[in-house]
């Protein structure tokens, strides 16, 4: 479904099961599947569905295997700044919220991506320090 995903004749026709690859990502005992609902759900996000997804993921992630945890906060990290990187608030508010929940889980590159863009906006330096 990744490989479906990916291609943009049936991509509309995999976002259709966004609900059960959620439930998967929740409910599913074995890891090698949650991991592959995270890819899946990374694979079928798009402008549409991001907050969704990013949602989804973040709620997850708090109870998430350790195992898939980083991996977990940079998806949700590179889908935020793919699709949303234009809404300054919603971007810092969601690189908060993985710092929050997964702390040692979140890369460098992740943190200095969100550090740039606050130094660099002056419009949202002051929501960015009051948020921390």
């Amino acid at each position: 479904m990744c490989l479906l995903a990916a291609s943009e004749l049936s991509h509309d026709a995999v976002k259709k099961h966004q609900d059960t690859v959620i439930a998967a990502l929740k409910m599913e005992h074995d890891i090698s599947v949650r991991q592959r609902a995270v890819d899946l759900l990374y694979a079928m996000c798009d402008r549409d569905n991001i907050q969704a997804i990013a949602d989804e993921m973040q709620y997850h992630l708090e109870t998430a295997d350790y195992a898939i945890r980083e991996e977990m906060v940079l998806k949700v990290a590179i889908l935020a700044e793919k699709y949303h990187a234009s809404d300054y608030i919603w971007y810092i508010d969601t690189l908060l919220e993985l710092i929050r929940i997964a702390g040692d889980h979140v890369s460098e590159e992740v943190c200095n991506r969100l550090i740039q863009i606050v130094v660099n906006r002056a419009d949202v330096q002051t929501y960015a320090a009051v948020s921390v």
